[in-house]
C-alpha cells in the first residue's frame, strides 16, 4: 500500500508508508465496526482460532514501524514549507492517534475472544463487568446480558490510557496475563509518543 501511494502521489517514502499504513488500519477498524453493528462479532470470535501471540506480535511490530516512519517524517519537516508543512503535521498527529487506537481495538478483540472462548468451554469467565453482579446496595439485581464489544473496548481504553481497569474485574490468570501484556505495550508505546511529541514540537514550531 505504501509503495502504491509513493508512486501515485509522488510523496516521500516515509509519508507514503504512513498514509498506506493509516488506510490499512482504518479499513481494519471499519470492518470491526461493521461486525459490531450487525452483531456478528460474537459469531466471528467463536469461529476464530488465530494465535494470540501472532496477532499481538504483528500489531506491536506494525505500531513501532509506524513510530519509526513518523520519526523519519518529523526529521524531513525542515525541508517542508507552507501548506506542505501543515499537511505533514496533520498526517503525523493523525497517525499517532490511529496507531494508539489500533492497539486498543486489537486488545479489545483479544479480551472478547478470551471471554467467549472460556464461556464456550464452561470455564471461569476471565472478566467481570458491573452488570454481571448485584448493585452496591443489592436492591437491584444485575443483568445477565452478555457483554458487547464496546464493553471490551472500554476495558482496553482504560488500560491503554491510565493502566487501570476501572470497574472491570479480571477474574482468571489468563485474563490477568493478557492485561499485563497490554499494560506493558501501552506503557512503551505511550512513552514513545511522548518522545515523538517533543521532536514534533521542535521540528514544526
Amino acid at each position: 500500500m505504501g509503495g502504491v501511494v509513493h508512486l501515485t502521489w509522488h510523496v516521500s517514502l516515509s509519508a507514503a508508508l504512513i498514509i498506506g499504513w493509516d488506510i490499512t488500519v482504518l479499513s481494519f477498524i471499519a470492518s470491526i465496526i461493521v461486525m459490531m453493528r450487525h452483531d456478528t462479532l460474537h459469531k466471528h470470535l467463536s469461529s476464530t482460532r488465530q494465535s494470540t501471540f501472532f496477532i499481538l506480535s504483528l500489531i506491536t511490530v506494525s505500531s513501532f514501524i509506524c513510530v519509526y516512519a513518523i520519526a523519519r517524517q518529523t526529521q524531513l519537516a525542515e525541508t517542508y514549507k507552507d501548506i506542505t508543512l501543515v499537511l505533514s503535521l496533520i498526517l503525523t498527529i493523525a497517525t499517532i492517534f490511529i496507531a494508539w487506537l489500533m492497539i486498543q481495538v486489537v486488545f479489545a478483540l483479544q479480551y472478547a475472544y478470551l471471554y467467549f472462548s472460556e464461556q464456550q468451554k464452561g470455564q471461569r469467565l476471565p472478566l467481570a463487568f458491573p452488570e454481571m453482579s448485584l448493585d452496591i446496595d443489592k436492591s437491584t439485581p444485575g443483568t445477565s446480558e452478555p457483554p458487547k464489544y464496546v464493553d471490551f473496548f472500554y476495558c482496553a481504553v482504560a488500560i491503554g490510557t491510565s493502566g487501570q481497569t476501572a470497574d472491570v474485574t479480571f477474574t482468571s490468570l489468563r485474563g490477568r496475563k493478557l492485561a499485563i501484556l497490554h499494560s506493558i505495550i501501552a506503557f512503551a508505546f505511550n512513552l514513545s509518543i511522548i518522545a515523538l511529541l517533543i521532536n514534533i514540537i521542535a521540528a514544526y514550531l
